[in-house]
């Protein structure tokens, strides 16, 4: 226990940061929409499954601020590194975290609240049960799988690909019979969700499979390549990756980790041919590449183990500048979503107290979700050009006949009148 004190000491170092960050920061405007959902509770959305709902509500409940919306996420995040580290060789608790804080991704998902923070958490799980669970089938690893894949498809579709890759790597399983108990009590578990998808005339799959679709452009392409070398760190991705492709193992579980890493960034790859991919969607293939890249760095000469404690350094070095960047407002930011963070609650408390507190109609769900978390109270969302969502099942604009209203289009130029 006394060699995984450097672990524990940093873990909940890496704890204490995202609070203080959650803290400081504003809401980007993706997590005031996700505020939105917890004030709407259901169980499906048109955009996501419900479980960064429910991380938002029980959190907001505690903490009615920044912190309280990212409380939970932050402890997903915080046990899903913890279940990782529990699957390497734990020879390693500084270069662990040096990778981990090294990843762009981790430094972002670490104190923000998407639906991506549960995914990763039930991820690691899913992985630290399926290691069990391949030593021993026993009632218990079959009990925890069941939850784990139930959690990862609560937070976020791209569970399947987690499920499907740990399949294809590992045939075999379809002939065990615990495959099928698993599946059946998960699918159970998951009915309310296909339920509410149903009710709903599936909007999920709509948007997802066929309205997210457009014409191939090389932009689409250039960006997920660069947005994949950024999300996971330039220097870390590239240098263990050579070695990772090198490494040959016959171990079903190293095989698991390997097809699930390189199976979403391929799968990913692919689909940018067929519209805008974000970068966050490969969060789970951060569990493989720590694992594997630990297992690695074990079989590094001395000499190779010094050029890679120096890549290390240097990327945490460049995150732990952006982490500042992000806590101290008084640094300029110009990178787009880090502004998402800076200065929208005095805009909008000002903007509000201009208008004598009218009604705000905005035609960006995003910034509607915004302008109701800092004024507490609810503005609302007239989509005229752009995708749908979740605004389009909320009956708040009902409310607005023979209301006062200031009306912010794209162009954010404010028009007043009444209706």
């Amino acid at each position: 226990m006394k060699s995984q004190q450097p672990f524990y000491a940093l873990l909940f170092v890496f704890f204490i940061l995202n609070i203080i960050t959650g803290f400081t920061a504003e809401l980007s405007h993706d997590e005031a929409y996700y505020w939105m959902y917890a004030e709407f509770l259901d169980w499906g959305y048109f955009d996501h499954p419900p479980m960064v709902a429910l991380f938002n509500y029980i959190g907001y409940s505690i903490l009615p601020n920044e912190l309280g919306v990212r409380l939970f996420s932050i402890l997903a995040t915080t046990g899903g590194l913890w279940l990782t580290y529990s699957l390497t060789s734990k020879k390693h608790p500084y270069i662990f975290w040096g990778i981990a804080l090294g990843l762009f991704s981790l430094n972002i998902l670490g104190f923000t609240s998407v639906p991506d923070n549960g995914l990763f958490f039930f991820a690691a799980l899913f992985f630290w049960c399926y290691q069990r669970f391949l030593h021993k089938e026993s009632w218990r690893n079959i009990l925890l799988l069941t939850v784990a894949i139930t959690g990862m498809l609560y937070s976020k579709y791209h569970a399947v690909f987690v499920v499907g890759f740990t399949l294809l790597s590992n045939i075999k399983l379809l002939k065990n019979k615990y495959l099928y108990i698993i599946a059946l009590g998960s699918t159970l578990l998951y009915l309310p969700h296909i339920l509410w998808q149903f009710e709903h005339e599936f909007p999920s799959l709509k948007y997802h499979l066929s309205d997210r679709a457009k014409a191939f452009t090389f932009e689409y392409l250039i960006d997920y390549v660069t947005g994949t070398i950024l999300y996971f760190g330039p220097l870390l991705l590239l240098f263990f990756s050579y070695f990772i492709i090198k490494q040959k193992s016959k171990d079903s579980f190293i095989k698991a980790l390997k097809v699930n890493l390189w199976g979403f960034l391929v799968v990913f790859l692919f689909m940018s041919f067929r519209g805008r991919v974000e970068m966050n969607w490969n969060v789970t293939a951060i569990i493989p590449f720590i694992i594997l890249s630990l297992l690695v760095y074990d079989s590094f000469s001395v000499k190779l183990k010094k050029y890679a404690n120096g890549i290390i350094l240097i990327s945490c070095i460049l995150l732990l500048v952006l982490r500042t960047v992000i806590i101290i407002d008084a640094i300029p930011v110009k990178q787009e979503k880090l502004a998402e963070m800076k200065g929208w609650k005095d805009f909008i408390q000002k903007l509000d107290k201009t208008y004598d507190h009218p009604e705000f109609v905005l035609t960006t769900y995003q910034m509607a979700a915004k302008f109701s978390f800092y004024t507490d109270r609810y503005a609302y969302c007239k989509v005229f050009t752009g995708r749908h969502n979740q605004y389009d099942f909320w009956p708040m604009n009902d409310t607005l006949t023979g209301k006062r209203i200031v009306y912010l289009g794209d162009s954010h130029k404010i028009g007043e009148e009444f209706i």
